[in-house]
């Protein structure tokens, strides 16, 4: 409710030539009623229930949390994980960070640490795996190549590979087979410097050395070979019924000296 004051000035009838023109005040008193519109308050309830809702959601979610599994103690690279390995904390649950909940345990223990993890660590599919990834006997060599040196293939873990010794740049080629080392990819990376592709392999530990010198000059090719179908188990030998022959009686024999003399 607003008072506004008016000033109406008016002559009055009869006096504009004598008197002039006289000034008459009313104040007047108009009464505005202000009547809310109904949008306006649609928009404001949105508003605070979309705020609130904001608000409950920042509050759950970083409230809530998971509980994952670390390392206890500092774990060296091909120790088996146990129990006693391991200890828990607590992670906010909405972030992606490889690890293993409580009810994964069981997916750890026997495991092996393929590299060395130190205390407080998350325990990951990253760094664990069903061996060390290297057997005995074995070593890895790193080798860097270019588009030309590698097929046009996808290189994966595991696949079986020979590296093989290439002449110098427009070169003869050999006369005889170039020699070759076979190996098994063991990762792949592409460096984004050189533009070239570094893979490393695992062969046996007497021809790495020979491999990694071959390496260093930069002459070496990559063959992708097939994978070898695994060999048909041997079926287990049917077990040899026993044959009876039938047997013919025979006349029992006498010795010479056993024959009954003749008139008795």
């Amino acid at each position: 409710m607003t008072d506004a004051a008016v000033t109406d000035e008016s002559p009055q009838d009869g006096d504009r030539k004598s008197k002039g023109t006289a000034a008459k005040t009313r104040t007047v008193e108009s009464r505005v009623r202000n009547k809310p519109r109904p949008a306006i308050i649609a928009l404001a309830i949105a508003l605070i229930v979309t705020a609130g809702l904001a608000a409950a959601y920042i509050y759950t979610s970083t409230g809530r949390t998971m509980e994952v599994y670390t390392a206890a103690s500092s774990i060296a690279r091909g120790d088996v994980i146990e129990v006693g390995d391991l200890t828990t904390v607590e992670i906010p649950d909405n972030q992606a960070i490889p690890s293993f909940g409580l009810s994964e345990r069981e997916n750890m223990l026997g495991q092996t640490a393929v590299v060395d993890i130190p205390e407080g660590t998350l325990i990951s599919p990253n760094n664990i795996a069903t061996d060390a990834g290297l057997a005995q006997g074995q070593s890895i060599v790193g080798i860097s190549f270019t588009p030309n040196q590698l097929p046009p293939y996808p290189l994966v873990s595991g696949d079986p590979v020979r590296i093989v010794d290439t002449p110098v740049t427009q070169g003869d080629p050999p006369a005889g087979t170039p020699a070759s080392i076979a190996a098994t990819i063991v990762a792949v990376r592409f460096d984004d410097v050189s533009g070239n592709t570094v893979v490393a392999v695992s062969v046996d530990t007497f021809s790495s050395s020979a491999l990694a010198a071959r390496a260093a000059t930069g002459r070496v090719a990559l063959v992708l070979d097939a994978i070898a179908p695994p060999a048909p188990a041997a079926e287990p030998e049917a077990e040899a019924e026993p044959t009876t022959e039938p047997t013919t009686p025979t006349e029992p024999t006498t010795a010479p000296g056993d024959a009954a003399p003749e008139g008795e």
